[in-house]
């Protein structure tokens, strides 16, 4: 993994990629596409799973934890073929280690799970 030289453009480059890689999602369930879909809504529908505010993620004694949380939000995502917020996790996750999370880069990345679980409510309902 290269360092993250602008997060911001790292983060904006992220727009560009697909919510979901449906083929890639239905191969990992074996070629289930109903199996791939309530995946998907389990996700879609679970709690949010970053659990503390900014101050707490940024703080240098939570550094492993904050690392940990983008670790697990990028691996659900890579797990489930959701690209855009698995690569958006993966840069927070760099950004965790390196403890240099901004307020404006913590709340986006919020901002884009929110997002992403609508935007797959959505899918699903499409592609049911």
């Amino acid at each position: 993994m290269n360092p993250i030289t602008n997060p911001m453009e790292a983060i904006a480059a992220t727009a560009s990629l697909p919510l979901v890689v449906a083929d890639e999602g239905i191969a990992r369930c074996a070629g289930n596409k109903g199996l791939f879909i309530r995946l998907l809504g389990k996700y879609a529908n679970e709690e949010l799973k970053v659990t503390q505010p900014f101050e707490a993620f940024a703080a240098p004694e939570n550094q492993e934890t904050s690392v940990r949380e983008a670790h697990t939000q990028k691996g659900t995502c890579a797990n489930l073929s959701v690209e855009s917020l698995r690569r958006h996790s993966e840069v927070v996750e760099q950004l965790a280690k390196a403890g240099a999370v901004t307020r404006e880069i913590y709340d986006g990345w919020v901002a884009a799970i929110i997002r992403t679980k609508q935007e797959l409510r959505e899918y699903i309902a499409a592609n049911s």
